[in-house]
């Protein structure tokens, strides 16, 4: 809280020094100068990520400074009941923030289910007892993995509308390699590794349940998404010695 305030306080005061027509290409000499400006480039920079920094008043954020810093008279909001007012404004912000990512993610599971059911009735896509779905786009002739050998994959990844979140077929990357059945990788993955023979290529259809549930991963999977994999198992290798 108080890095917060400090950082709310040094910036603004900044800006408001800017908005009297200060250079924001000063010439700095003295060592101080640097620093003085390094300050204000980072504690600037930190104020603009914030989620409100575009919303809040800035005459008023002034006028705040100004009253706290004068050395006659009395501020209209005292510096406790401003942490005071600042944490119960945090606290709702945080709640509201909480609800809208409740609500999103509530619709995006939604819509995977919706996918899903409409999905298992097309043509070759298999719906095993866990909700895992899967259509064989091509059927290998190696053996299948057993627990703890290590698969050797090429595979895409896209939500259900289609956007695409990963690939190993980016160019300077190299197949991705797993122990099967040991929980590295989402219990979708899993699951189909044990099934697929040496040279399939099998399309993945993974409900939330199966692949990062409530979480989001990044920015590029939101909470509750059915994912969608193109897999090729190139290879399997034995399991590692265990020590």
């Amino acid at each position: 809280m108080k890095k917060v305030m400090m950082i709310l306080g040094i910036a603004t005061l900044l800006a408001s020094c800017n908005q009297k027509g200060v250079n924001k290409n000063a010439k700095l000499s003295a060592g101080i100068d640097s620093v003085s400006f390094s300050l204000g480039v980072l504690m600037g920079s930190d104020l603009g990520q914030m989620p409100i920094a575009d919303s809040l008043k800035q005459e008023l954020i002034f006028s705040g400074i100004a009253a706290s810093l004068a050395k006659e008279g009395k501020s209209q909001i005292s510096k406790e009941d401003a942490m005071r007012i600042w944490r119960e404004f945090m606290k709702k912000e945080q709640e509201r923030q909480m609800k809208e990512a409740q609500e999103k993610m509530a619709k995006t599971k939604e819509e995977g289910k919706k996918f899903l059911e409409a999905n298992k009735a097309k043509a070759g896509v298999i719906t095993t007892e866990s909700g895992l779905q899967y259509q064989i786009k091509k059927q290998g002739e190696g053996k299948v993995a057993k627990e703890g050998e290590i698969a050797v994959v090429n595979y895409t990844g896209t939500l259900i509308d289609g956007t695409e979140f990963d690939s190993s077929l980016k160019e300077g990357r190299k197949p991705f390699e797993v122990a099967v059945g040991e929980g590295h990788v989402i219990r979708g993955w899993d699951e189909a590794l044990k099934m697929m023979p040496v040279g399939s290529k099998w399309k993945l259809f993974i409900p939330a349940e199966l692949a990062y549930g409530n979480r989001a991963m990044g920015k590029d999977i939101p909470a509750g998404s059915t994912l969608i994999f193109d897999v090729e198992l190139l290879e399997l290798k034995p399991a590692p010695k265990k020590k």
